[in-house]
Order: structure tokens, then sequence, then C-alpha cells
């Protein structure tokens, strides 16, 4: 609010870049989770413009804890894929600024979970069959 001012056009200006972060946190999710940048467009596309996310990025309460959280989980894909302890790093200081925000955050310790679960449970599948 001391860049923007101390009025109602400050106060929103927190919540426009909690929805901008979350979609640059969005783009760089799916391009490492997928390798394609064509993919990670068309989603940031197709996520800038439902109307949850729309909504919801008007309330910088509920939407704070996952502009960190997408970031937390790129991390965590990337250091998983490009074996970077840094990454491992950083997910967890996104993660906890997320847990730290509001109570909706506190989903990404089961969605973790899962998804180690399942990364770990695939791991010694073999597919091409």
């Amino acid at each position: 609010m001391a860049v923007f001012g101390n009025n109602l056009f400050g106060l929103q200006m927190t919540a426009v870049l909690g929805g901008l972060f979350s979609l640059i946190g969005v783009y760089l999710l799916i391009w490492r989770l997928f390798n394609s940048h064509r993919l990670a467009v068309l989603t940031t596309i197709l996520v800038s413009i439902n109307i949850a996310h729309i909504h919801f990025s008007r309330i910088a309460a509920y939407m704070d804890p996952w502009s960190f959280g997408y970031f937390a989980l790129f991390f965590l894909i990337d250091g998983l894929k490009a074996r970077r302890a840094a990454s491992f790093g950083l997910a967890g200081v996104f993660l906890g600024f997320s847990l730290q925000m509001y109570f909706s955050g506190r989903v990404l310790i089961f969605i973790i979970f899962l998804f180690l679960i399942y990364t770990f449970y695939s791991a010694g599948t073999d597919y091409t069959e």
C-alpha cells in the first residue's frame, strides 16, 4: 500500500499482483511438468479467463497462499527432475509462506504427499509393454 496509496486502489492491487504471480506460477509449473511451452501458455490462458480464478484473485486473503503454492510445486518438480538441492530449499520456503497465509494453503501438504506417493509408485512401472 506504500507504493499504490493508502486507499481502496492500493488495497486491491495486492490481490491483482497475487493473481498475476499465480498465473506466472501456473505457467512455470505446467512447463516444468510437461516440458511444453505451448501447453503452458494454453493452460495459463485458460486459467486467466476461469471465473473462479478471476473471483478469488480479487480477494487477497484467498489468493495469497496459491501464489506461493504454485511456486512451491514448481520448485519441487524442478528439484525432482533436475536433482537440485536449491530447488528443494526454495520449494520449502514457498511452502512455508503458503502455509502461513491462509487455511486453503494447508491442502498443499496433502497434494505433495499424494504426488510423491504416485511418483515413487510409478517410477518402477514400465509402460512400454
